[in-house]
């Protein structure tokens, strides 16, 4: 009867044990749970401070998010209007070289063409963006017109015909004619290496 006795006192003892732990348990389960909100609200607090930081830096600097961009803006402006200055000296050089050899209307045209550019540099913006690319896009387009119209005919006029009387005259400056019988196409070279030579190589 003692040992039954003590038996299921023991039983008691390990449930109560088992009881505490499960309790104990539970209670880090809750803490920890309770714990993110107030990692969130710290960090929420850490950046509004970091935002209120670069917010009272950019006032010690007097500088603010607007007067950064009309800094941009006013630089453009400068840049614009130094562009459209020297564009406009050219092209009146030019005019001028046109009206001194005689012709009068490509002289005043370009001229013209050089008066509006400078005035919408310092008057509008727009229109001197909208000018100078049209300006770019007809260069582009001449630049590519004059290389079909003249270096392909002369490339087909001349150097084709100058290759067939070079094959005819069996000429070959280059040496690119194929030898079978010979053992190697290296030369040696007919100059000699002197320190005076290394001064003037070519």
């Amino acid at each position: 009867a003692e040992e039954a006795a003590a038996e299921e006192a023991a039983a008691e003892e390990a449930k109560n044990d088992a009881a505490e732990k499960n309790d104990a348990a539970d209670n880090a389960a809750e803490e920890n749970s309770e714990e993110p909100p107030a990692a969130e609200e710290s960090a929420e607090q850490a950046s509004q401070e970091s935002d209120a930081a670069n917010e009272s830096e950019q006032e010690l600097d007097g500088e603010t998010p607007a007067d950064a961009e009309s800094k941009d803006g006013a630089a453009r402006g400068d840049y614009r209007k130094k562009r459209a200055t020297r564009q406009s000296l050219i092209a009146m050089i030019i005019a001028a070289v046109f009206l001194i050899v005689g012709h009068y209307i490509m002289g005043c045209v370009v001229a013209c063409i050089a008066g509006v550019m400078l005035l919408s540099a310092y008057l509008s913006a727009p229109i001197y963006d909208a000018l100078n690319g049209a300006i770019e896009l007809l260069a582009r387009g001449i630049v590519r017109l004059t290389t079909l119209l003249l270096l392909v005919p002369f490339f087909y006029l001349c150097f084709v015909p100058g290759r067939l009387v070079m094959a005819m005259l069996r000429k070959d400056s280059l040496k690119l004619r194929f030898e079978p019988d010979r053992e190697s196409y290296w030369e040696k070279g007919h100059r000699q290496t002197t320190p005076e030579t290394s001064v003037k190589q070519f």
